[in-house]
């Protein structure tokens, strides 16, 4: 039910009518969605949508100004509101580090929903459509079936006398079979769009050609034993699709670990003398063994100025550098390592190569 709440919040932003999925010949539109929601969750449905509203129209106070706002409106004869709009769509970038943030997550979490939703959707739209062509479904319902013990289950717990409950496991289970034979026969299509965030890329370190139809971009810690374990799957990542994919590393080295933040220091000045993957490759093979000394061991043995490197090392403006990457990190929603972004599309957590590949193939 969450989901049919806060799928609602995407319609706002975008104009009714918007066809979002087509099952068969028939089509489900946003303002579909808008009709599922109970009336116990619209004060709900208000909060989550005023949230990101008013989160937008703060960050863009912040940048105009109200009286730049109204300034605007003015001289171009259009009202507030379309100022609002117009900001929001064209200079989010430049609004605050925590703006950025918080909308990224609520626009994140709302397209999750909102996917949510249109599946249910989806699934009803199937039965209706295998029930009207009179699709055939076996009635055999065995008393072990996963899916009748689950739905016998469910209904129990809600307080159901026992054939009332089978009754209705029953019919869970004729209704799910329903459901499978008609996506047999019956074309689905969605359309629904994941927002994307726009990572700068340039200038950090890479695997592959710029002009790869997916870019791969990694916030990473050194000390992080979740992106030690991540590092494989990326490498097979790049093994995998070669010329398809670019492989983008970026630093967002954790407060919590004592050794993240000169390991991104040392990872910066290995890559200014072209050594950055070779060094990458020794910080993650010696995670926990991660000093100054080890630092330098790890810059003569890939082949490096070790004076150049500790001069680099001790510039503050090397430290400077990381600090504004992980503001910047911040901005784009990142809060903990590994986060990756597919064309955009984050993954927190350390995902599986199936689960990166399924992303991968559908942005080819």
């Amino acid at each position: 039910m969450i989901a049919l709440l806060l799928s609602i919040a995407v319609g706002s932003t975008a104009q009714t009518g918007d066809v979002v999925a087509r099952v068969g010949e028939a089509v489900i539109r946003r303002a579909d969605l808008a009709a599922e929601i109970p009336d116990q969750y619209k004060q709900q449905y208000a909060r989550v949508t005023g949230e990101l509203r008013d989160t937008q129209h703060q960050a863009v106070r912040e940048l105009l100004g109200t009286r730049g706002i109204e300034a605007l409106a003015r001289q171009r004869h259009v009202d507030a509101e379309q100022i609002y709009r117009e900001t929001i769509e064209r200079d989010m970038e430049s609004f605050s580090t925590a703006a950025q943030a918080k909308i990224h997550q609520i626009e994140a979490s709302v397209y999750e929903a909102d996917r949510l939703t249109i599946e249910e959707i989806i699934d009803r739209r199937l039965y209706d459509e295998g029930t009207r062509r009179g699709l055939h479904v076996d009635a055999g319902i065995s008393f072990d079936d996963a899916d009748y013990l689950h739905a016998y289950e469910s209904a129990r717990r809600n307080n159901k006398e026992m054939n009332e409950a089978v009754a209705d496991a029953r019919a869970a289970v004729m209704r799910k079979r329903m459901i499978e034979a008609a996506r047999a026969v019956v074309p689905v299509q969605r359309f629904l769009q994941p927002p994307r965030v726009k990572i700068s890329a340039a200038g950090f370190p890479r695997l592959g050609n710029t002009a790869a139809p997916v870019q791969l971009v990694v916030f990473t810690d050194f000390e992080c034993p979740y992106c030690a374990e991540t590092e494989p799957v990326l490498k097979r990542v790049v093994e995998t699709y070669g010329n398809a994919v670019s492989l983008v590393m970026r630093d967002f080295p954790m407060a919590n670990r004592k050794a993240a933040f000169p390991s991104a220091v040392a990872a910066r000045c290995a890559s200014k003398q072209g050594k950055y993957w070779p060094y990458h490759d020794l910080l993650f093979a010696n995670r926990t063994q991660l000093t100054a000394e080890n630092f330098r061991r790890f810059a003569a043995q890939v082949g490096m100025n070790v004076d150049a490197f500790e001069q680099c090392v001790a510039d503050p403006a090397t430290r400077a550098a990381i600090d504004a990457e992980v503001e910047e990190a911040r901005a784009y929603g990142v809060e903990a390592t590994p986060a990756l972004f597919v064309n955009g599309r984050i993954v927190n957590g350390a995902p599986t190569f199936e689960q990166l590949a399924r992303l991968i193939d559908a942005e080819r």
